[in-house]
């Protein structure tokens, strides 16, 4: 080969490299700018919400970077693929993994294996918090005996302040029934767990717009019972509070106490249907069998808010949520659930408007019966004061005759000295006079001797006349 030769092949080879240089760069620069726009298209739209068919829901464990997995995400182009490098999720995902409680380090594949896989965290969860008190807590919240209330995981889903209030009565525990706090606890816990299992049924099961529509109504219809059961047992406890109030100033008005029976009466029946209406709000909210959503969009909209509310305050967590159903989405459904929230202070306030004037009307009643008893006690008190004065005139006259039995008990034992010493001296003259009578017996019996021995001297002396 001649030198002309040699320098042709070197200039073709460098030519060669130079164009494998600048291919290869080339495709890496494409692969890059790829990437890049499917991240954006996948920020703007999300994950799918089923997996691909006869693919997995989700990851149990990460593969290679390089390897790909079975994920159908939206491109730049308008276009789909089926498949990614594992890589491009697992940086999509960086520094979304959430807590160790409910979050994982690999990237989820679509909506509902990831809504699986938190499902079975949850379960775990609850299992692991050791006692029912502590489940039912997380779930529904708990309530001070102040009557602050700090909701729980159930109550931040709540679709309505019905439901809302049906999640905090189920923190109520009279402590009544079979069994006592402990089967209650368990009773109600047992009524929130079928209350989450509905709505986990409701983002896992296919679309099904005949259910949810008549879920949807089912639940209306008990809402509007339990608001208007309320106002009547508002009505009925403030017209009861007002006939006290008038009896307690006219205790002889035969009128206002049958009036009073019988708003008593009216006052319990609100009562009980406003239990009743509470109860059927109850079993419509935790019926499994109802459970669907009417479709995709409302599916993932369920879905989104099951899991953004599961760790509200975790910036991870919110960030794997958001990434998982795509910016626009987590947004609206945000504003949207904000919006729904926004009835809840009027609501409070006409909550906070019927506990007021519960109190006053029962005030009114507390403040007359006070009053009552105030009187009450000013007569007692004049009744006290008058014994009082009895009893200290009576220890005054006990007094007094203490002071006469003592002087008594003086003069009585001087007496007693006194009979003692004639009694002694009465002794003595009667023993000496028993001596002279013993002395004048002898005397006398002497006496009769002699005049007895002077007959017999007689009449031997004179003899008997008439012989």
């Amino acid at each position: 080969m001649t030198t002309f030769g040699k320098v042709l092949l070197f200039l073709n080879v460098l030519a060669a490299a130079a164009v494998a240089y600048f291919a290869t760069d080339n495709w890496a620069k494409r692969q890059s700018l790829n990437a890049t726009g499917l991240r954006y298209a996948v920020t703007l739209k999300g994950l799918p919400t089923e997996p691909q068919a006869g693919q997995p829901e989700a990851l149990t464990t990460a593969p290679a970077d390089d390897e790909t997995v079975a994920v159908r995400l939206p491109t730049g182009t308008g276009r789909t693929t089926e498949d990614v490098p594992f890589r491009l999720l697992k940086t999509h995902f960086a520094g979304a993994d959430g807590k160790a409680t409910f979050g994982s380090p690999i990237p989820p594949l679509s909506v509902k294996g990831e809504v699986v896989r938190v499902q079975k965290a949850v379960e775990t969860h609850l299992t692991n918090l050791g006692n029912d008190p502590a489940r039912l807590a997380w779930l529904c919240g708990t309530l001070e005996p102040t009557g602050a209330y700090t909701p729980g995981y159930l109550t931040l889903l709540a679709d309505s302040y019905g439901e809302r209030q049906v999640l905090r009565r189920l923190l109520t525990l009279p402590g009544v029934a079979a069994g006592g706090r402990d089967a209650e606890i368990a009773v109600n816990l047992a009524k929130a767990r079928d209350i989450l299992a509905k709505r986990f049924a409701a983002v896992t099961a296919a679309p099904s717009p005949k259910t949810a529509d008549a879920d949807a109504g089912a639940l209306a219809d008990a809402q509007k019972a339990v608001k208007a059961a309320e106002l009547a047992a508002l009505t009925a406890h403030q017209a009861e509070g007002q006939l006290r109030i008038e009896l307690k100033a006219d205790p002889e008005n035969k009128m206002t106490a049958g009036k009073l029976a019988t708003a008593v009466l009216e006052t319990k029946d609100g009562r009980d249907k406003l239990t009743a209406a509470v109860d059927a709000l109850e079993v419509a909210l935790s019926d499994i069998g109802r459970g669907a959503s009417r479709d995709d969009a409302d599916r993932r909209r369920r879905a989104l808010l099951l899991l953004a509310h599961l760790d509200p305050t975790d910036a991870p967590w919110q960030k794997r949520v958001m990434l998982l159903f795509g910016q626009p989405e987590y947004l609206r459904a945000q504003a949207d659930r904000v919006e729904k929230l926004n009835s809840y202070p009027s609501l409070l306030d006409d909550e906070r408007l019927a506990a007021d004037a519960r109190f006053f009307a029962e005030y009114e009643q507390m403040k007359q019966g006070a009053k009552d008893r105030d009187r009450y006690l000013e007569r007692v008190k004049e009744e006290l004061a008058e014994v009082q004065s009895q009893v200290d005139a009576a220890k005054k006259l006990l007094a007094q005759r203490q002071t006469y039995r003592d002087e008594r008990a003086v003069v009585a034992k001087g007496f007693s000295d006194q009979v003692k010493s004639l009694a002694d001296e009465q002794e003595t003259v009667e023993g000496e006079l028993f001596a002279i009578q013993l002395k004048v017996g002898r005397l006398l019996r002497e006496n009769f001797d002699l005049e007895d021995r002077l007959l017999v001297a007689e009449r031997q002396a004179v003899p008997p006349v008439g012989r």
